[in-house]
């Protein structure tokens, strides 16, 4: 049996910070915790403790602030969250920089640049509106991808009993893992958090994810080590689990040797930001942007996935669901377009395979109130045909016995 679980956020809500909170963040620029959003001058954007520090690049955080309160007053019945924020900040991105052609968006365009304008940090400044609003955009996403990176590592030191959690968390996922009637596990996960390598790592689960072994003698730009591993993309025959990270991870980096061309651009997973790397020949290697590789937003994801590294994942996240004998989805709110394409596609392909889908709010006679009408419009039809099962509980409540019949029938 070939299974296939596909992940959302929802497994995670009582470890980690959900959509309405990192929205709330986004909006105060500060944490529950009492960490504020800082920004360095390399123009990254983390969570730290307030401090005189960081008191210069305070109205850098303040102007973005600003610019988003304004931009969710100016569509109020959307009531953005923070990746509808993302969405429409990447949108006057892509438009400035003539990447996406938009000509209804040039109206809206002209609103922004005089937000931008008046919001500049510099009175002097002799740039154009739309240089001006290029910067802020692009600040404001930083700033977004920032706090969902900060706001995704968890504060174990806090939480003694944390590590327990993760594992009931995960406690499904894992039996299956265990199970050695499952020839091949995929494990797709549209989260940008460690939890899940945190999971495997103390059950002992080898798994596949891309990436090399880690490299020696690597160290931050002080004298600590750094856990370093480089991607090599995705191998057959490399372990019976494979774990897929389509919106990437907190923890993925892309780095190049200072001074060196673009041909040794790399990604590397880092247990820490990489500002400056020294690896064990003294070379040193440099960050290229200031977030990590994530994908946040709404429909710029489906741009997105056909980047070359991110396209990797969607590739990898289409075949495992064409070969696949049998799909478990917990925790998805059935949002991101080009992953409901993929289900539907498995769906009506290669025979009647069972599914299963998890969630404490779930209704086999409604659909959910998340998602999209692609799958809204079929949900019903989908839960009468025998086909699917719907396991109205939270992911940690179910174990892995009790979802296995359902995919063996088919």
């Amino acid at each position: 049996m070939h299974v296939v679980f596909l992940l959302g956020a929802g497994i995670s809500r009582d470890l980690l910070p959900l959509s309405t909170k990192l929205t709330e963040i986004t909006q105060t620029a500060r944490a529950p915790d009492g960490r504020e959003v800082v920004r360095h001058s390399d123009r990254t954007y983390f969570l730290a403790n307030p401090h005189d520090a960081f008191a210069l690049e305070r109205p850098r955080v303040q102007r973005v602030v600003s610019f988003l309160t304004w931009l969710r007053k100016r569509f109020p019945e959307e009531d953005l969250d923070y990746e509808g924020l993302y969405f429409a900040c990447q949108q006057i991105h892509d438009a400035l920089a003539g990447e996406v052609e938009n000509p209804l968006l040039q109206p809206f365009l002209a609103e922004c640049e005089r937000q931008a304008v008046a919001l500049n940090w510099r009175p002097d400044d002799p740039r154009p509106g739309s240089r001006k609003l290029g910067e802020l955009a692009t600040e404001a996403m930083n700033y977004i991808a920032g706090i969902v990176s900060g706001a995704l590592v968890p504060c174990q030191s806090s939480n003694p009993t944390f590590g327990d959690q993760v594992t009931k968390a995960h406690g499904s996922l894992l039996g299956a893992c265990r199970d050695e009637a499952i020839r091949r596990l995929d494990v797709v996960t549209l989260n940008h958090d460690t939890l899940l390598e945190s999971s495997f790592k103390a059950a002992g689960v080898g798994v596949e994810d891309g990436f090399g072994r880690a490299r020696t003698g690597f160290r931050f730009s002080g004298s600590k080590p750094a856990h370093v591993q480089f991607w090599r993309g995705f191998r057959r025959g490399r372990g019976r689990v494979r774990l897929v990270k389509l919106h990437g991870s907190i923890d993925w980096w892309r780095v190049r040797p200072a001074g060196g061309d673009w041909s040794r651009e790399a990604v590397a997973r880092v247990d820490a930001h990489p500002q400056r790397l020294l690896d064990g020949k003294g070379v040193w290697w440099d960050a290229l942007d200031p977030r990590p590789l994530i994908l946040v937003g709404t429909f710029n994801k489906v741009f997105d996935y056909t980047r070359p590294f991110h396209l990797q994942h969607y590739a990898v996240m289409r075949r495992a669901l064409l070969m696949s004998s049998a799909l478990v989805i917990a925790g998805y709110s059935f949002r991101d377009k080009a992953v409901n394409g993929l289900i539907i596609d498995w769906y009506f392909s290669k025979g009647a395979r069972p599914l299963v889908v998890i969630g404490p709010m779930l209704r086999p006679d409604q659909p959910p109130t998340t998602a999209r009408p692609a799958i809204a419009n079929k949900w019903v039809s989908w839960c009468s045909s025998g086909r699917v099962s719907v396991k109205a509980a939270r992911f940690d409540e179910i174990d892995w016995q009790s979802i296995k019949p359902h995919l063996m029938a088919g």
